[in-house]
C-alpha cells in the first residue's frame, strides 16, 4: 500500500478545500483556531445566511480506497491522531551496506524534534507524538538485493524506483529488535536503511505477516536516506511522511492550488519546504478543528 505518490483525488472540490482552508485562520492563533478577523482591512467572511451545514464540508473519498483518496469518515486502518501516542525508530544494515552511523544524529537532532514539535502546534495539543529512538543498527541476514521486489516499480522508466519488500524487512527487523522494544503500544515504526545499489522507493507503507508484542501489522515509514540526509530544507521529511500515516495524501502544486500551503504539498522543492502546517481542511478531517469552527460555503 505506497501511497507516498498517490495524488489528492478529490479534485471537483479543491476549490472548496482551498476556501475553507483560507477561511479558517489557524496560523498564529493556538488558542482559537476559529477566529475571524474583523479589522476594517480584514477579509469580508460570508453572512452567516449564505453559510452551509458544516457537513457539506466533509468531503468524502472520491476512490474507495483511503490510501489514495482523502475523505470523511477518516478511516481506522490509519494512526491514531489524539493524546501521547509513541512511534519507534529502527536502523538496520545489510550484510553488503552498512549504515552511516551520523544517521542517527540526523533522526535524534532533526527529523524527529522538528515533527514532533509541528504535529503539537499544528494539532493546538491535541496530539503529543514521541519518537522512541533505538540506537542499535540491526544487521539483517540478507544482502540488500534480497529485500527489493521484482514485481513492479514505481514511476516513469528514467526516473523509476524498486519497492522495497516491506514484510520482509520489517518482519526480519522487528525479530531482531523484540528483546529490546517493547513495541505492544508502538502506533508504527520508522526504519531507516543504507542506500541501496539501485534508486529505492523510501516512505509511508504498510508491512504485515509477523506476530510481535501482539502486533501482526503496521504502518510503517522505510527506506533509505537519500532524500533528506544533510539537506536542512528537508527538516520536515519525516512530518510530511506520518501525515500519510494519518490520512492524508499528496496535494501536489499543478495548478498554483493549495500545494504550496501544506507540508503534504510540494515539500521537496526549496521554496515551499517552510510551510510547516497543514491547511484548514487537512486538519478539519483529523479532528483538530471541531464543526464549530468551520465556516463552509456550499457550491
Amino acid at each position: 500500500m505506497q501511497v507516498r505518490r498517490q495524488l489528492i483525488s478529490a479534485t471537483s472540490g479543491i476549490a472548496l478545500l482551498i476556501l475553507v482552508g483560507l477561511l479558517i485562520s489557524s496560523y498564529g492563533q493556538k488558542d482559537d483556531p476559529g477566529s475571524i478577523p474583523t479589522g476594517e482591512n480584514d477579509w469580508k467572511v460570508a453572512n452567516q445566511s449564505q453559510l452551509a451545514p458544516t457537513d457539506a464540508c466533509k468531503l468524502s473519498r472520491s476512490n474507495a480506497s483511503p490510501f489514495i483518496s482523502t475523505g470523511f469518515p477518516r478511516p481506522q486502518e490509519f494512526v491514531p491522531v489524539f493524546g501521547n501516542r509513541k512511534a519507534a525508530v529502527l536502523f538496520v544494515e545489510f550484510e553488503d551496506r552498512i549504515l552511516n552511523r551520523s544517521l542517527i544524529d540526523e533522526w535524534k537532532f532533526r527529523q524527529i524534534p522538528y515533527a514532533e514539535r509541528t504535529l503539537s502546534e499544528m494539532s493546538y495539543g491535541k496530539y503529543e507524538l514521541n519518537f522512541e529512538v533505538i540506537e542499535n543498527v540491526y544487521k539483517l541476514s540478507k544482502d540488500s538485493g534480497s529485500y527489493l521486489r521484482s514485481d513492479n516499480q514505481i514511476g516513469s522508466s528514467s526516473l523509476a524506483k524498486i519497492p522495497l519488500d516491506n514484510d520482509q524487512l520489517v518482519g526480519e527487523t522487528l525479530g531482531l529488535a523484540d528483546s529490546d522494544v517493547d513495541f505492544s503500544d508502538t502506533d508504527f515504526l520508522v526504519i531507516v536503511t543504507p542506500l541501496f545499489e539501485k534508486p529505492v522507493e523510501s516512505g509511508a507503507t504498510g508491512a504485515r505477516g509477523f506476530d510481535v508484542d501482539g502486533k501482526s501489522n503496521f504502518l510503517v515509514v522505510t527506506g533509505p536516506y537519500g532524500d533528506y540526509f544533510e539537506r536542512e530544507e528537508l527538516d520536515d521529511w519525516l512530518l510530511h511522511e506520518t501525515g500519510h500515516l494519518m490520512g492524508l495524501q499528496h496535494i501536489y502544486d499543478f495548478h498554483r492550488a493549495a500545494g504550496a500551503f501544506d507540508v503534504m504539498g510540494n515539500y521537496i522543492v526549496s521554496d515551499t519546504a517552510s510551510f510547516n502546517d497543514f491547511i484548514g481542511w487537512n486538519k478539519f478531517f483529523l479532528g483538530w478543528l471541531s464543526n464549530t469552527q468551520v465556516n463552509c460555503l456550499d457550491d
